[in-house]
């Protein structure tokens, strides 16, 4: 979401000040501790990413969808298999209290499918989509599904470090330490006005600087030297594409194995490949990854450049 604070004095790289009530850290840009590197495990706050643009967004929940209705699908699968299960043939009204029950736990699973998609879109509609255009050096994003987009250059923008406090359950045990979030803004001269257009989520500190990195590695990297290992949302294209590269790939190998495993290339035997197939089979094969299609039509798309749509 689009905020706005008054700030008397214009931002200076590396320096504090007080926005609001809060005590933040403005980074520097040619900062040593911030400088573009590689990392090994993927990011999960890309959307998509190519030569030409790459939009910035993702959060956990956008990861969780399909996850979601797995287990929602496989909740409701148990209780009628359980009341099945139940069925004593000898009670005459038996027949029509397990079509009662079967129909009760089949609407209680629709409406809760149906609420939990309305809340993700919800909250997902609050969190800003950013767009990044290297040629061009400029960042794209729209404050509401129905407002004109916003072109910031590159050059303008303000990264910022805002202190939070994360809280949680693990366990028995309640959890609270200091975190940060990495914020993105430009400065209003003329208003005196900081305009924070994009926050990512809640981290450690030593993992807030993550976000800045893969910002400076796109926008300042060369053709050959741009890309970053990102973890893809889970859509029913990707799916597809994975699926098609791993039959691809299975056919392609001369040296196939009966019974080998391997978690990071399932293309090495016949049973990991049965097994990639069987997993997808009893996790409802597509639909979860259909139901994460109307999730991003629906919290995503709309926020996007006109001329183009989420992949």
């Amino acid at each position: 979401m689009l905020t706005s604070d008054k700030l008397a004095e214009a931002p200076r790289e590396g320096e504090k000040a007080i926005l609001g009530k809060t005590e933040i850290g403005f980074v520097r840009r040619g900062e040593a501790g911030l400088t573009p590197e590689e990392r090994n495990f993927p990011f999960k706050c890309v959307l998509s990413q190519n030569v030409e643009y790459m939009d910035i967004g993702s959060s956990e929940i956008d990861h969780s969808i399909g996850l979601w209705v797995r287990i929602v699908c496989f909740m409701t699968l148990a209780w009628i298999s359980m009341i099945a299960l139940s069925y004593d043939p000898y009670d005459p009204y038996e027949p029509e209290f397990i079509w009662q029950a079967v129909t009760l736990f089949s609407s209680a699973s629709f409406l809760l499918l149906c609420g939990g998609l309305c809340y993700y879109i919800f909250r997902r509609r609050r969190r800003t989509t950013v767009s990044f255009y290297r040629k061009r050096q400029k960042l794209v994003f729209k404050a509401s599904s129905r407002a004109e987009p916003v072109e910031i250059d590159w050059g303008d923008v303000v990264p910022y470090l805002r202190p939070r406090r994360i809280r949680g359950v693990i366990g028995s045990s309640r959890i609270d330490m200091p975190g940060m979030s990495f914020c993105l803004a430009w400065y209003d001269s003329e208003s005196q006005t900081l305009h924070t257009f994009y926050t990512s989520e809640f981290k450690l500190s030593m993992f807030v600087a993550d976000e800045w990195r893969l910002m400076l590695r796109y926008m300042n990297g060369d053709d050959n030297n741009f890309a970053n290992n990102y973890e893809p949302v889970a859509t029913s294209a990707y799916f597809q594409e994975k699926r098609d590269k791993l039959w691809r790939d299975f056919r392609a190998n001369k040296n196939k194995r009966l019974f080998t495993f391997s978690v990071r290339d399932m293309s090495v035997s016949y049973l990991s490949m049965t097994l990639f197939y069987f997993s997808h089979l009893i996790g409802w094969w597509r639909i979860p990854y259909l139901f994460t299609d109307f999730y991003l039509a629906c919290a995503v798309t709309p926020f996007l450049p006109s001329d183009r749509s989420q992949s």
